[in-house]
């Protein structure tokens, strides 16, 4: 899902492109936790490596999501979910992602929670209005009795 006008956001004292802003689209990664990622202290942080461009890059994992780092420009190209496989390397303990469409429903079911309890409180109180009506027992005994 490329969208041609993401800017450049600066988060922390790194730079996410565009590009790492649509893959966080298309995987389902947070904003959360990219700035999770970038703000706080990672699990892990791998060598610096020489990409195939040239430019040099170094991994910053947490244990939710790996973001790619160029050390000279400090932007980040790449983000991903944390695999198993690195997360088994690296001794890192993976925890579960909640998607943005999972926090969303989150959110819908508590709305509607609130909503139906609002309801019954409506309910209750119309009902705690209306005036009570009393039973003769002593009528509703000789009434069943000619039945």
């Amino acid at each position: 899902m490329k969208n041609p006008h993401t800017r450049q956001v600066k988060v922390g004292r790194f730079i996410v492109t565009s590009h790492a802003q649509n893959q966080m689209v298309d995987r389902g990664i947070p904003n959360e936790a990219m700035i999770q990622n970038l703000c706080h202290k990672p699990e892990a942080v791998s060598k610096v490596t020489i990409n195939n461009k040239g430019e040099p890059s170094y991994d910053r994992h947490n244990r939710q999501t790996t973001t790619e780092i160029n050390p000279v420009k400090k932007t980040v190209p790449t983000i991903h979910v944390l695999n198993k496989k690195d997360a088994r390397k690296l001794g890192i303990k993976r925890e579960h992602m909640k998607t943005q469409a999972e926090i969303n429903k989150e959110k819908r079911k508590a709305a509607a929670k609130k909503a139906a309890l609002t309801r019954n409180k409506r309910a209750a109180a119309k009902k705690a209005a209306l005036p009570k009506e009393r039973k003769n027992t002593k009528t509703s005994k000789a009434t069943a009795k000619r039945r």
